[in-house]
């Protein structure tokens, strides 16, 4: 995806900052509520080797440690953006995985 097109996509999405979430917010505005998503995403997506940025308040880079970033217009398109960059299957969904970062949460850790 070009620049120009990530700026002008959508703007909202289900799963940007709603429900559960907004009752949690961290901060007052959109963007400091999308800098805790954004933390809570980077825990998450580390646990495989990836990492995410914010880009223009709009969408997401995601980077794989070995030099290559994609875009991801939302949350919810992070997942196939790692599958496609590990050539592998990734579910944030699967039981072991959340076992796994259940077990690593700073409220376990006390």
């Amino acid at each position: 995806m070009c620049g120009l097109c990530g700026v002008l996509g959508p703007e909202t999405h289900w799963s940007d900052t709603s429900g559960e979430f907004v009752r949690l917010r961290k901060g007052k505005t959109r963007l400091s509520d999308r800098s805790y998503q954004l933390q809570i995403l980077n825990f998450i997506l580390s646990q495989n080797g990836f990492s995410a940025s914010d880009w223009q308040g709009a969408s997401y880079l995601v980077s794989n440690g070995k030099g290559s970033t994609e875009i991801a217009s939302h949350v919810s398109a992070v997942w196939s953006v790692i599958e496609n960059m590990g050539k592998q299957s990734f579910d944030p969904l699967n039981k072991d995985f959340l076992n796994k970062i259940s077990l690593l949460t700073p409220e376990k850790q006390k």
